[in-house]
């Protein structure tokens, strides 16, 4: 049995157990924060990082995908392709 020191409002950890306290909020933060950065990373990769694309499938606005980018640390794997130059498409090659 263990014995809670919740009751008292001390989260300590129960020194004869060693076990540390386990934020449940903490715990559902990050998995949020991951499943996030994983979706926007995919939608990125879909449309070759196009973020006003991109912003749209995800439906929020541009500016908070360049936030969430950068607060995520995100970069592209690779440098992408351009399918045109300044003279217009190069799908004559």
């Amino acid at each position: 049995m263990v014995d809670f020191a919740s009751k008292t409002g001390d989260i300590e950890a129960a020194p004869e157990t060693g076990i540390a306290p386990v934020s449940l909020k903490h715990i559902a933060r990050e998995a949020a924060h991951a499943a996030e950065r994983e979706v926007i990373l995919q939608v990125l990769e879909r449309t070759e990082w196009n973020r006003v694309r991109a912003a749209r499938l995800l439906e929020i606005s541009y500016r908070a995908l360049l936030y969430k980018i950068k607060n995520f640390g995100l970069r592209p794997t690779r440098r992408p392709v351009p399918r045109h130059d300044r003279f217009g498409p190069l799908d004559w090659a």
